[in-house]
């Protein structure tokens, strides 16, 4: 059973490297982002094609799975603190439709597709839906750190999705683990890239802006670290905006040693533990949980010290994850249920759980029971009306023996 996987506007591949792993064919990424295309994808999936848009390939049949990550900037944490809370933002759907319309012409066994939990603002549940009837679709809030990622708060909405024929229900698989960053990066901290591939520490006299009260002060490398030496990890540099209200500097901080890891973005610079230097672009892609054969390819010299790096490293999808995903539907489609799965979920958010509600009111799954069973609403009418036990408390799904619940 060929297993054959295609890459949407999948950025440098992170969502499909565990898939190639698994024995998944890479079959190429459609990704409209100009930046992306450096080379690292082709260099990383077997020169596997990469083009600009849907006009330039050629669509492949029999598609096992799509997995990709459109735009989510405009729904951030970041964008808020700029834009401010304005509700007509999160009504515009951003690149998402692009998304949604390769599905439909790919129509793949399986697919998933990253954001943030605004995105349903702009592209309803039912709405995805709408455009894909032979669909059942989850919306998933995942922990990425919980399925071994080092970033403790890289919390992401993920659009899971299988044809109905399979009734495919997702299936958590969360774990605890105590992971610290020199856990991570430790081996590295004194080498260079003569020892593994795109560790290369920035140079003394690259300049990035810090603000200083209400002006964007630029300072290298070495003043910014003698700078962070001076700030509790964790903590990131304070300034005083032009109303003279006291502020953090957002995306740069200075990381723990002996803890988890904070989330680094496609516009941030965190800074090493011990050295209080940005952290190098293999460091960043450890982060994501990259294996260290995965190879970032930058057109020009520059590119390795300036936003491209950050864009092909932040913007990622962390790796975990997505294996963990691209397993289950390989285990799914190839008759091998339940496998690799906990039941635990450690994220709740109210948004998400009505549109799930709302989902199964007005839709509902070619499984119904089986998608009450393993979903964590437990006040739920749909639930309640399916009889059924409360995930937690349901041994017999976690040995893959529930092949007629």
């Amino acid at each position: 059973m060929t297993l054959t996987a295609l890459g949407m506007t999948d950025g440098v591949g992170s969502m499909l490297v565990g898939a190639k792993r698994q024995g998944y064919e890479i079959l190429g990424n459609v990704e409209w982002r100009r930046y992306y295309h450096s080379g690292t994808w082709e260099h990383n999936f077997n020169n596997a094609w990469m083009v600009h848009s849907w006009d330039q390939a050629k669509v492949p049949s029999d598609v096992t799975l799509v997995m990709g990550h459109p735009e989510c900037g405009q729904w951030s944490a970041l964008a808020y603190s700029s834009l401010g809370n304005e509700a007509d933002r999160w009504t515009v759907p951003s690149d998402i439709p692009i998304f949604i319309e390769g599905i439909k012409k790919v129509k793949p066994e399986f697919f998933a597709m990253d954001n943030l939990v605004k995105s349903l603002h702009a592209v309803p549940l039912t709405k995805w839906h709408e455009e894909l009837p032979e669909y059942d679709i989850f919306a998933e809030y995942i922990s990425n750190y919980h399925y071994g990622n080092i970033q403790l708060n890289r919390k992401r909405m993920f659009i899971i999705a299988a044809k109905k024929e399979y009734e495919y229900v997702f299936m958590p698989g969360e774990q605890e683990h105590d992971t610290t960053v020199w856990d991570l990066i430790g081996d590295l901290h004194e080498k260079d890239e003569t020892y593994i591939s795109n560790h290369w520490q920035f140079p003394g006299d690259l300049r990035t802006p810090m603000r200083e009260y209400h002006e964007k002060v630029y300072v290298d490398v070495d003043r910014q670290a003698e700078i962070f030496k001076t700030i509790r990890p964790g903590l990131a540099p304070r300034y005083l905006d032009k109303d003279g209200n006291e502020k953090s500097r957002i995306g740069m901080m200075r990381l723990y040693k002996d803890k988890h890891g904070h989330t680094i973005t496609g516009c941030n610079y965190h800074m090493h533990p011990v050295t209080a230097k940005p952290l190098t672009c293999r460091e960043r892609a450890r982060f994501q949980g990259f294996p260290d054969d995965f190879e970032f390819i930058f057109k020009k010299e520059a590119d390795r010290f300036n936003t491209n790096m950050a864009k092909q490293t932040g913007k990622a999808m962390p790796v975990q994850f997505c294996t963990f995903l691209s397993e289950q539907f390989k285990d799914h489609y190839q008759g091998n249920r339940g496998k690799s799965v906990s039941g635990k979920r450690h994220l709740r958010d109210p948004f998400i759980e009505q549109v799930k509600m709302d989902y199964c009111k007005n839709v509902g799954y070619s499984n119904q029971k089986r998608a009450c069973n393993w979903c964590a609403i437990k006040d739920c009418s749909m639930r309640q009306a399916t009889t059924i036990a409360p995930y937690a408390k349901t041994n017999k799904r976690l040995n893959g023996a529930y092949k007629n619940d």
